[in-house]
């Protein structure tokens, strides 16, 4: 090969290249300005459609359970998600080692008051885990849970224990909040687990309703080998609260709508028994697309309530 041949292979290589940089370049830029449009336009939970239907979306802090609270709060701030389920375990912050639960004291409490004004949410609910059984500590809790301004804590509570179902509806009618009834998917290792079953559930909440209701959660069902529309008919009436998601055939949480549990039925059915109450997404999906996922569950909740007020 000459020395020419060479020069002029050398500068169709370099030529190409450039092309090459100049395609990646353009369909990078294309792509960020597709990003940036779209971030644009999206507003998070449309309230004025949601009060309509008498629903208020939160999110759920399992959702961001390796975080702390305060971090749970900016990534939900950044949903354009105005309410949040607490957790009682969480820790509160990394500057507040103290649990986002009633044992706080109370120069932590007004910390978590303040970053919640500063982020703009509500905490309309907390799940609470284990569930007090004396009086003492349940009073503790619910004067805790009022003065945060929580409405419903969702927990599961020993069925057994009738004092301390009568102490809790007690409480509930003198600080004005609710109880939801939790269900875990079927325990393979614990036959003694049983709220997995909504007969079982609403068994138990009935004697108590309305302070004691439930909290259905549609993916846990399907986990448990049930329809999760069936299970919503059989509970009509006894839903305080609803943990929402949607899964895909390896029961794995992906965004509302495009997996098996056919959601939009499921928000029909909720529409038609005229449930009034948390709509809680817990997205226990978690890696670097989370957030993004998140979004497409607000945006495709945002367009079925706009369908379910024609």
């Amino acid at each position: 090969m000459t020395s020419l041949t060479k020069v002029s292979d050398l500068s169709l290589f370099k030529g190409r290249f450039k092309l090459t940089l100049l395609a990646v370049f353009l369909v990078f830029n294309i792509s960020q300005r597709n990003t940036y449009a779209q971030n644009a336009s999206y507003k998070g939970v449309d309230e004025k459609v949601m009060s309509k239907l008498g629903w208020k979306v939160a999110i759920q802090c399992w959702t961001y359970n390796q975080h702390t609270f305060f971090d749970a709060l900016d990534s939900i701030q950044s949903l354009g998600v105005h309410y949040v389920e607490m957790l009682s375990y969480q820790t509160v912050s990394k500057d507040i080692p103290q649990k986002s639960g009633p044992d706080m004291d109370q120069a932590c409490l007004e910390k978590v008051k303040a970053k919640l004004k500063e982020t703009g949410i509500t905490a309309i609910a907390i799940w609470v885990d284990p569930f007090p059984k004396d009086e003492a500590n349940l009073r503790k809790l619910f004067a805790w849970a009022k003065e945060l301004g929580i409405e419903t804590i969702t927990t599961e509570p020993d069925p057994d224990n009738k004092e301390a179902m009568a102490i809790t509806v007690k409480l509930c009618k003198e600080y004005k909040l609710k109880i939801a009834v939790h269900n875990h998917p079927k325990k393979s290792n614990n036959d003694t687990y049983k709220f997995w079953d909504p007969a079982f559930a609403l068994n138990v909440v009935k004697p108590y309703s309305p302070q004691i209701g439930m909290c259905t959660d549609v993916g846990h069902w399907y986990r448990s080998g049930l329809n999760s529309l069936d299970c919503l008919k059989k509970v009509d009436g006894y839903i305080n609260s609803v943990h929402f998601k949607d899964l895909n055939l390896q029961m794995q949480d992906v965004p509302l709508g495009k997996g098996i549990l056919d959601a939009s039925i499921l928000l029909d059915e909720l529409k038609r028994q005229e449930f009034k109450g948390v709509l809680t997404l817990e997205y226990e999906s978690w890696g670097s697309k989370q957030h993004e996922e998140l979004v497409q569950c607000v945006e495709f909740l945002n367009k079925e309530a706009k369908k379910l007020l024609k």
